[in-house]
């Protein structure tokens, strides 16, 4: 069989679409390097192989016929993270309370990715409804670091790292999609919120929630865009207009360091590293300066509010009798919200429902307070943009906790969320570029955020790095 790990996304759909690789064989490259490598990541929470040799056979039929309504990325194996419905197959959130769902129908964005010619490995894992650090929460165990397996990791990134899949979506509720992508030395990108249809993913915060791409490139994660955005009728939040594709040049683009940022306590390995990148990225034509972040304090607690208010009123269905797990050895309704919910729910998440509850208290009322900050934050921002065509930053501020370590995993989600929570805030876009290792052998990555419909720009740039400093593919070869 062909050596398929070192290509692109793109790279292999251009293969297939001349012939020179079937779809079959990729699909099968994937399987392999499963085999070898899923007992030490455990990405994937279900792997569909049958189905996935299946449809490579019948994705093959339209690359044979020279189907037009085929994608640049027909025949491509990928994943999608287990917040994602496809119609009859497991959709668990990463919970307990669904762990028996199979849902009726499929969401917009893999409709979109099948009639395209996409081929789907299987599910990855996530934290619990989205909320976590990096998959350390989710219910059936979390994926395991690529690079070293005492951290923990969002299941798409692990996979496109480990050459398990050559792309994955994934929900950006949490910022935790970057996070893990910018962790373990892929691309990654969130598009502006109502970009993307959110219908027939599992909801934890939805206004904060975006449905995202972890890609080897950022032109892997650019091309996924196109497949999955636009208007979708059966979600109303969507939007109908369409981000400007304007991926030209580098020369001349305007980067603000935000100085609040950049004054955080961090990793100094991290700020040296990113501030290299910067430099990098100053010699091939862009115009760095510092700028001052607006409201910046207040940025990240607003974030919190808001996620903990809506996972608390959107997990509210999930009471036994409606909807996920139904506890059977009760006596009375009261006894069955008790015990469903205790037993079928983690202990971080029903921490942060507390919370929500208590942002959501009349008395209290931090989660209308939050509202209005956001909105204030929004146009401040917008202002901050007169100025610049984008932000700069670090994705993380230091290299997560270990398993053992995390002694208090809320505290750590969100002191670790610091440089992500804007772009979930604001509903901006933002991608991720690794950018250099750290000595602890870790990848680290810049975080670029732009203005609402600027994905166009954000990928000119991350391109240019990515073909400039040679991290355009995965950042190391991992060991089986």
């Amino acid at each position: 069989m062909k050596n398929l790990e070192s290509l692109t996304a793109l790279e292999l759909g251009e293969l297939i679409r001349r012939r020179a690789v079937s779809c079959e064989e990729a699909v099968r490259h994937c399987l392999e390097v499963m085999e070898r490598r899923e007992p030490r990541i455990s990405a994937f929470l279900e792997i569909s192989r049958e189905k996935a040799l299946s449809d490579a056979k019948e994705v093959q039929k339209r690359v044979d016929a020279d189907d037009p309504t085929l994608s640049p990325l027909a025949g491509v194996p990928m994943a999608l993270s287990d917040s994602i419905c496809v119609r009859g197959m497991r959709t668990t959130g990463g919970s307990r309370m669904l762990q028996d769902f199979h849902p009726p129908y499929s969401a917009t964005v893999w409709e979109r990715l099948e009639a395209g010619g996409a081929v789907l490995l299987g599910k990855t894992a996530l934290d619990e409804f989205g909320m976590g650090v990096g998959g350390e929460t989710c219910a059936f165990g979390p994926a395991l670091h690529v690079w070293n397996n005492r951290w923990t990791s969002e299941g798409g990134a692990a996979a496109v790292a480990g050459g398990e899949a050559f792309y994955a979506l994934g929900s950006d509720g949490t910022g935790v999609l970057r996070r893990s992508a910018a962790l373990a030395g892929v691309s990654s990108l969130r598009p502006t919120w109502g970009t993307v249809s959110r219908y027939g993913v599992v909801s934890g915060t939805s206004s904060l929630e975006q449905v995202g791409v972890a890609g080897r490139t950022i032109l892997d994660c650019a091309q996924v865009l196109a497949l999955i955005r636009g208007r979708d009728q059966r979600d109303s939040t969507t939007s109908r207009v369409e981000f400007a594709d304007e991926r030209s040049s580098v020369q001349g683009m305007k980067i603000g360091l935000p100085d609040f940022f950049f004054r955080q306590e961090m990793d100094p390995c991290i700020k040296e590293t990113v501030l290299a990148a910067a430099k990098q990225l100053e010699g091939l034509g862009a115009v760095l300066f510092p700028v001052e972040l607006p409201l910046a304090d207040l940025i990240l607690p607003t974030c919190f509010a808001i996620a903990c208010g809506e996972a608390s009123s959107n997990l509210a269905r999930y009471d036994g009798i409606r909807y996920g797990y139904s506890a059977d050895d009760v006596e009375n309704l009261q006894e069955l919200y008790i015990a469903s919910r205790s037993r079928a729910l983690g202990s971080q998440l029903k921490k942060l429902i507390l919370l929500g509850n208590l942002f959501l208290s009349q008395k209290e009322n931090y989660y209308s307070k939050a509202l209005q900050v956001r909105e204030l934050v929004v146009q401040r921002i917008d202002q901050l943009f007169d100025r610049c065509d984008m932000i700069l930053s670090p994705v993380v501020p230091n290299i997560s906790s270990s398993m053992e370590e995390k002694h208090n995993p809320l505290l750590e989600c969100y002191q670790q969320s610091i440089f992500t929570a804007l772009a979930n805030l604001a509903g901006l876009p933002a991608v991720t570029v690794p950018c250099g290792f750290h000595s602890k052998g870790f990848p680290i990555s810049f975080q670029l955020v732009g203005k609402p419909y600027g994905e166009g720009k954000l990928i000119t740039v991350a391109d240019a790095y990515q073909k400039t400093a040679g991290f355009s593919k995965t950042s190391g070869e991992v060991e089986a």
